[in-house]
């Protein structure tokens, strides 16, 4: 079906009798690194933020993201920019370390509230 291509449908109606799915979109930042010696300058909180902001104006339900379980510098900047953990990934990097999946969930704006 042409539905395939959607990880998950919460919600199916019906529109001139064709079905509609309502799908939840998930952005992913796949990787963030900001240089040790440019830290603690509010350069990781824009990137977060900005991807945030860009993944909103695509209609993202929600943005997703791993890091390492020893990264206490990210995972604090993440919760503080309202990241939640989800679960714990074992050995999820090649190098055998645990990783923590977070997620930031978008709510859905009235199209009045949406900046481009």
């Amino acid at each position: 079906s042409d539905y395939e291509q959607f990880d998950e449908v919460i919600q199916v109606t019906t529109n001139n009798n064709l079905l509609v799915p309502n799908c939840l979109l998930r952005g992913y930042i796949a990787m963030l690194a900001v240089d040790h010696r440019c830290r603690k300058l509010g350069i990781g909180t824009k990137l977060v933020t900005l991807s945030i902001d860009s993944l909103r104006k695509e209609k993202a339900n929600e943005v997703v993201l791993e890091t390492e379980v020893t990264n206490h510098g990210a995972i604090a900047l993440y919760q503080r920019l309202g990241f939640i953990k989800e679960k714990r990934l074992h050995r999820y990097y090649l190098n055998g370390v645990d990783a923590f999946r977070l997620k930031f969930r978008l709510p859905r704006l009235e199209s009045s509230q949406i900046v481009t």
